[in-house]
């Protein structure tokens, strides 16, 4: 007998299903602010509750408009507003597009180097907010 439940893979947020789902949104965001000429990073789109909360930025503070930005090609307002958004958007088309790739690239290091790794970039993150909270 068949059945008639869903199925819960389809439905599944995966990864790459959300690496898609941000690439698809960006796109559209691109077509939008190309063709009517309307920078929607001029809009509070998503406010940063910590930033609300105690009138500091976050460490992912900027990151909406730097992809606002990177969406219309404005890569040098990308990178200002933060440049960790050229790493999101690149790791969203690996992921979208190759997801058994990067598994089994990341999987191929080391532990010690995989941990390396995460270190780094956590450290660039939280570098780069120390920077910002100084300056």
């Amino acid at each position: 007998m068949k059945s008639t439940s869903l199925n819960k893979d389809r439905y599944t947020l995966n990864r790459t299903t959300l690496a898609q789902l941000f690439l698809l949104v960006l796109a559209i965001v691109a077509v939008v602010q190309i063709t009517v000429g309307y920078r929607l990073d001029t809009l509070n789109l998503i406010p940063c509750l910590f930033r609300t909360l105690t009138g500091l930025v976050c460490p992912g503070c900027g990151m909406t408009h730097a992809c606002l930005a990177f969406a219309r090609g404005d890569f040098l307002s990308a990178w200002q507003d933060h440049p960790f958004c050229f790493l999101l958007i690149g790791l969203a088309v690996l992921w979208a597009t190759a997801p058994g790739f990067s598994d089994r690239i990341w999987l191929r290091l080391s532990g010690v180097l995989r941990l390396l790794l995460v270190l780094l970039l956590s450290t660039g993150v939280l570098g780069l907010w120390v920077f910002r909270l100084l300056v």
